[in-house]
């Protein structure tokens, strides 16, 4: 009888049924696989908001345009085209531009490199709470970085991404592929600096 008691003891403080399964052959099975597939997910054209703490961060894409701006503290807005990286001022409405011989990959690690690569890798799934709510998570690695990309249901509501160097639990506000040609233009009554 003290076995009996004992094992059920162990089992309630353990859990059961929440352990991590490797899936090692998806076919384009998994719930990260199909979010994308339905948001139409292309790895040259997106627009991803996130929420990391008080930051509010956009990143947009567009082909070799890209808009990376945070908002929290300070604000942040960058856009990279044409070999330039400007930097924008928003309290005193200028910019500054500097030459680049490649564009920042602002959402490394936080989006899958692309739909062939991700349809077809392995990973791990389980489930884990985050803010005592219970999210099904899936759990990448690309290279040194591991992406958990958290569901409920069906739904993309956390991605964490994990490295040497970054730790980052990002909330996702919203994702799509709505982007416009004046997301990527610095803006009319904005003086460009020499320095």
């Amino acid at each position: 009888m003290k076995k009996v008691i004992l094992i059920l003891l162990v089992l309630l403080l353990t859990g059961c049924g929440n352990e991590e399964v490797t899936i090692k052959n998806p076919d384009g099975r998994a719930l990260t696989y199909q979010y994308f597939s339905e948001n139409k997910y292309d790895n040259s054209i997106y627009n991803l908001k996130l929420k990391d703490g008080n930051s509010i961060i956009t990143i947009k894409k567009n082909n070799d345009d890209i808009y990376y701006e945070v908002i929290g503290d300070s604000t942040l807005i960058l856009i990279e085209k044409g070999g330039y990286r400007y930097t924008l001022d928003t309290i005193n409405k200028t910019y500054n531009a500097s030459s680049i011989t490649q564009s920042l990959n602002y959402a490394e690690g936080i989006l899958p490199p692309s739909m062939d690569k991700l349809k077809n890798k392995s990973y791990k799934t389980g489930e884990d709470k985050i803010n005592s709510f219970k999210y099904t998570y899936e759990t990448y690695k690309f290279g040194d970085i591991k992406t958990t990309y958290y569901f409920d249901d069906k739904k993309l509501k956390f991605i964490k991404k994990e490295s040497n160097t970054e730790n980052f639990l990002y909330e996702v506000i919203t994702f799509n592929q709505k982007v416009n040609d004046k997301d990527f233009e610095i803006p009319e009554d904005y003086q460009g600096m020499t320095y």
